[in-house]
């Protein structure tokens, strides 16, 4: 670490708040190159503060070509050495391939604080923290392109770091009573966010337990006051709880437990399990002959396919549908159970499938597929494909159907982890909740997929399209991060690629993006919101025909179609310059999200058609979700539509844009 051994002969960097070199004898040492002070910032954060030159040119000149961005950098690198020299410093290390600084000729403030997180007194740590204040990293250092994303990235990994130091550290001393050590940190910490609900509860509870019950109600009163102003919600259930020990006079001034609460106010931090679904014996009239090998071959081809699903834990079970459902561990999991049967009939054979829950034995989904008369084996692949496609887009809409359990109607975090994006929130403070409790899932639990991507899905989206610009540059840098976590747990989840994809997308990346969505494909070819996820894309990548391929593909798989996929169709169609059908298919989505309206204005527009009503139906869907202290003028309107729609055809953009600025050129 750069700082361990500190001595007074060092130079000092200085990067939370505005950046600072202080030299060996405390003066300060002015570096006016911002790509310099960048420079350093970013060896000074590495790991082994080292980075190759390419690293280095390519993040900091990245709207550069390669060789004139290293001659910047060999450029920079010289005015650096000078202004230093004329300081009496000199720990750069410029090598052949490579910089570095020598960790031993430095120190660094993040260094200290890090420190201060792992071996500090809680005195000692909360002083820490009172320094610093409100303060984030790098204040004052904006460079555009991948650096700007590098340092949102960076910026929000400390934060979370601190925040789960903050917390962490509190949970220890609750546990060992130590109530002053408490407040002394939640109270330093609420200097840098005073929303924390966890921390402010955190102080509550040392307040009651010290016997300034008042204070414990002013802090609650404070709270609940900047939130309705902030956000207009209320404190939710960690700080009710707190304040709620202030009622109870037994135990004020006495010891107190803990609330086995998390940092979203839910119980505990354990994700739901993903569903379950056991596949029971696939039947067949004549199980003495070829019918019952080809429904053998049915089920172990539909075992097959269900098993590339990662969102979906998939059991085999040999036994026929009415011994699977009586056995009590199946009822005791929740899961669905999928048989099936063969059957004859006058036009050729037939395979009828079910799908039940298991315990109440509800039908769920029934269909019968026909089979070819002549040739059963020859439309199997269809079948199979069809079943296979459509077990889990059933399963997530009856899951969405039922009236959920008290424990579910209490987190907006483990509904969307138990729902999907069927369960996106209708609310920015419910999405802010989800975020928030996703975010407490991920610190608790890393190791985890699923809530890393449903948080890349907020973050991606206006945090579920409920607050337009709700989403910029530090949740898409924090979405990035995500997905790569996410990839990196499971390189054959095909849900982490096409995640990774649209960040890639997001940042007109084209050929990382089309690398990720074309690898999700080969994952999962049955996995209809995977295909409508390449699908969609694949109409900003300008491969308008297979978009359409794998978009008509999710409608033939999925027997409860989404109306995302009528919404994309539609898009696709306006962009191909056929209005009747893109008119057709925006027609469809009985509850439209806010691009549908908008679509079909613009469409109607393009078509030469009245326009009038449908742009006041996208107007007021888009007010519904607009920023209240920003105007909704026309210009407004096409930079909200443009930073969601990145063609990668500048025709393309160009005219739809236009298109788009046509549209509401009455705003």
């Amino acid at each position: 670490m750069a700082n361990s051994g500190a001595s007074a002969d060092r130079a000092k960097l200085r990067l939370i708040g505005d950046f600072r070199l202080v030299g060996a004898r405390g003066e300060m040492v002015a570096i006016t190159n911002r790509r310099a002070r960048g420079l350093l910032a970013y060896l000074a954060l590495a790991p082994d503060h080292t980075a190759s030159r390419e690293r280095l040119s390519g993040l900091l000149w990245s709207d550069r070509g390669e060789a004139q961005a290293r001659a910047s950098l060999r450029q920079c690198l010289l005015e650096l050495h000078d202004v230093m020299s004329s300081a009496g410093l000199d720990f750069v290390d410029r090598r052949r391939d490579e910089v570095g600084l020598r960790a031993d000729e430095f120190e660094c403030d993040v260094d200290d604080l890090k420190s201060a997180i792992d071996t500090a007194t809680p005195l000692a740590f909360a002083a820490a923290l009172t320094s610093l204040g409100a303060e984030r990293l790098l204040r004052d250092l904006e460079i555009p392109g991948l650096f700007s994303d590098w340092l949102d990235q960076t910026r929000g990994q400390l934060d979370r770091a601190l925040a789960q130091a903050v917390s962490r550290r509190i949970e220890r001393l609750e546990a060992e009573r130590d109530w002053r050590g408490v407040g002394a940190l939640a109270e330093a910490y609420l200097h840098r966010d005073a929303l924390d609900e966890a921390i402010v509860a955190a102080a509550m509870r040392s307040d009651i337990a010290l016997g300034a019950t008042a204070t414990a109600y002013r802090r609650f009163q404070t709270l609940q006051a900047a939130l309705a102003k902030e956000f207009g919600v209320s404190p939710g259930p960690v700080a009710r709880e707190a304040l709620a020990l202030a009622t109870a006079p037994a135990i004020v001034g006495a010891t107190l437990n803990r609330p086995s609460v998390r940092r979203d106010g839910e119980p505990d931090l354990s994700a739901p399990t993903i569903p379950t679904v056991v596949v029971a014996m696939f039947d067949a009239a004549d199980r003495a002959g070829s019918d019952d090998l080809l429904a053998a071959d049915l089920r172990d081809e539909v075992l097959s396919g269900l098993s590339r699903f990662t969102d979906l834990q998939v059991i085999t079970d040999p036994r026929d549908l009415d011994a699977v459902l009586d056995d009590p561990s199946v009822e005791r999991a929740g899961a669905y159970v999928l048989s099936a049967n063969l059957r004859g009939a006058a036009g050729g054979q037939s395979l009828a499938t079910r799908l039940l829950t298991s315990g109440e034995r509800r039908m769920v989904w029934s269909e019968r597929f026909a089979l070819s008369p002549s040739d059963p084996g020859a439309g199997a692949d269809e079948v199979i494909a069809r079943v296979v496609g459509a077990v889990l887009p059933i399963i997530l809409t009856d899951r969405a159907r039922r009236s959920l359990t008290p424990r579910d109607r209490t987190s907006a975090a483990e509904t969307m982890l138990a729902l999907g994006i069927d369960a996106s929130p209708k609310t920015f403070e419910e999405a802010q909740a989800a975020a928030h409790g996703l975010e407490a899932m991920i610190a608790a639990a890393p190791n985890s997929p699923e809530p890393l991507l449903s948080l890349v899905y907020l973050y991606n989206t206006d945090f579920g399209q409920t607050r337009a610009g709700g989403s910029g540059p530090a949740e898409w840098s924090r979405a990035l991060e995500l997905a790569k976590m996410a990839v990196a747990l499971d390189r054959r989840n095909d849900h982490a690629h096409t995640a990774l994809g649209w960040c890639h997308l997001r940042r007109r990346q084209w050929d990382m993006a089309k690398r990720h969505f074309d690898t999700a494909l080969s994952l999962n070819p049955f996995h209809v919101r995977r295909l409508m996820e390449v699908g969609f894309a694949l109409i900003f990548l300008g491969d308008f025909d297979q978009a359409r391929r794998l978009l008509d593909r999710c409608l033939f798989l999925n027997p409860a179609s989404h109306d995302d996929y009528f919404t994309d169709l539609g898009l696709l169609s306006l962009i191909c310059g056929d209005h009747e059908l893109a008119a057709s298919y925006l027609e469809v989505p009985t509850n439209p999200q806010v691009w549908c309206p908008i679509y079909r204005a613009i469409n109607a527009r393009m078509a030469g058609r009245p326009s009038d009503a449908l742009v006041g139906e996208a107007v007021a869907r888009v007010r519904a979700v607009w920023p209240p202290s920003r105007p909704l003028n026309r210009e407004a309107m096409v930079d909200y539509i443009s930073r969601h729609h990145p063609f990668r055809s500048a025709e393309t953009e160009g005219r739809f844009l236009a298109a788009a600025a046509e549209t509401f050129e009455a705003l």
